[in-house]
C-alpha cells in the first residue's frame, strides 16, 4: 500500500472538520432511526440497568416497536416500520414464547410486520472475536437497519474493567455497523447497589458495570432503575443526549425521564407507560433518619434503612454528618 493510499483510507476513517464544514452541515433525518438521533444509522446507543427489573423485555419492546414503526412508549418518534434483530444469549425459546407473543398483544403489535421485521438470534459460548463475527455475517446477510445486542456481559470473557476490553470489543462491531449503517443498541448491567441519592442525572450513565469507555461510546443512553418510594413505577431516565429523543416539556426544556410500569399479569409481561407521569418524591434521607436516632437510639443501621425506604449506605453516610453536628455543638 502505497503512502498516499494509506493517507487517503486514515482520512476517510477518522475525517478532520474545518469550523465551516460544521457551521454549514445539516443533519440528515433520513439516517434517523428513532427520535432526533436516539438511535442513529451507524451509531450506537446503550440501555443500563440492574439484574432482574426487565431489562431484556425492555429491550425486545423497543425492537419489536421499531420493526412496527410503533413510537417507542408513544413518544419517541419512529418514522417507518423498519428491519431489526435482536441477538441474546439468556432466554431459551419457552422464555421466548411468554415475552414476545405478551409484548404484541399488550402494545397490539401488527403480527405481519413483526414476522417480516424482526427476528432473534439466540447465541451464546463465543468469545469476544467470534461473537464480532458472527454479528457481522448476520448484518452483511440480513442487512437489518437496527441491531439490538442483550447483554455486554454475556458476550465477552474479557475483564470488563479494561478500557483496552472493551475498545476492541466494540471495534469491530461499530465498524460493521458503520459500514452498513444499522443504529446499534446495546444492553449492560449496572454493579451491585450503590447509593446514586447525590449523583446528577447526566452523571448515571457511568453507573454501567466496566470502564467508562462504554459511557463515553454511546451517542445516548437511558438508564432503567426502580423508585424505592413506588413499588408500582420505574423511572427511564434518559442521561446521555437526552434532547435525541426528540421530547420535550411543555415549557420547551427537554424531558429527561419517562415513568413506566409492569403489565398487571406477570404471565403476560410488557412495559406500559405509566399514567402518572408526575416526578417521584424526593425524602429527605438526613432529617428522617435524624428523627429515627432521636427516637430510637437503639435501631441498627439496617431497621433505619428499612423505616426510611433506603440502603445502609445513605444510612451511614448521614449518621456521620449527624454525629458530626452534634458533637460541634
Amino acid at each position: 500500500m502505497t503512502k498516499g493510499s494509506t493517507m487517503d483510507a486514515y482520512d476517510d476513517a477518522f475525517p478532520m472538520y474545518d469550523y465551516m464544514t460544521i457551521k454549514n452541515h445539516k443533519p440528515d433525518p433520513t439516517q434517523y432511526i428513532a427520535g432526533d438521533g436516539f438511535l442513529y444509522r451507524g451509531e450506537g446507543m446503550m440501555v443500563i440497568g440492574p439484574t432482574g427489573v426487565g431489562k431484556s423485555i425492555l429491550v425486545e419492546q423497543m425492537t419489536m416497536e421499531l420493526a412496527c414503526g410503533r413510537d417507542l412508549f408513544g413518544k419517541i418518534k419512529v418514522r417507518k416500520p423498519v428491519k431489526t434483530m435482536l441477538f441474546q444469549s439468556e432466554n431459551n425459546k419457552d422464555v421466548l414464547h411468554r415475552d414476545i407473543p405478551s409484548i404484541a398483544k399488550n402494545l397490539k403489535l401488527d403480527e405481519k410486520l413483526l414476522q417480516k421485521n424482526f427476528s432473534i438470534r439466540h447465541i451464546w459460548g463465543f468469545d469476544d472475536h467470534e461473537f464480532a463475527n458472527a454479528l457481522r455475517r448476520d448484518i452483511e446477510k440480513y442487512r437489518p437497519d437496527h441491531v439490538t445486542v442483550d447483554n455486554y456481559q454475556s458476550f465477552t470473557g474479557r475483564d470488563i474493567n479494561d478500557f483496552s476490553s472493551f475498545r476492541n470489543w466494540i471495534k469491530p462491531i461499530k465498524d460493521a455497523t458503520e459500514e452498513f449503517k444499522c443504529s446499534f443498541m446495546l444492553v449492560t448491567h449496572t454493579p451491585k447497589p450503590r447509593d446514586t441519592s447525590d449523583m446528577d442525572l447526566r452523571e448515571l450513565v457511568y453507573l454501567s458495570a466496566g470502564t467508562s469507555h462504554q459511557a463515553n461510546w454511546a451517542r445516548a443512553a437511558c438508564l432503567l432503575r426502580p423508585i424505592k418510594t413506588d413499588v408500582r413505577r420505574f423511572r427511564l431516565d434518559f442521561t446521555k443526549n437526552p434532547n435525541t429523543t426528540g421530547m420535550f416539556n411543555p415549557d420547551g426544556s427537554v424531558l429527561r425521564t419517562l415513568f413506566v410500569e409492569h403489565t398487571i399479569s406477570a404471565s403476560e409481561p410488557a412495559w406500559l407507560l405509566s399514567s402518572d407521569q408526575n416526578a417521584d418524591i424526593k425524602i429527605n434521607h438526613m432529617e428522617a433518619i435524624r428523627v429515627c436516632v432521636t427516637e430510637h437510639p437503639e435501631w441498627s443501621s439496617r431497621s433505619i434503612a428499612e423505616h426510611v425506604g433506603c440502603c445502609k449506605t445513605v444510612v451511614n453516610k448521614w449518621l456521620k454528618e449527624i454525629k458530626c453536628e452534634r458533637t460541634t455543638k
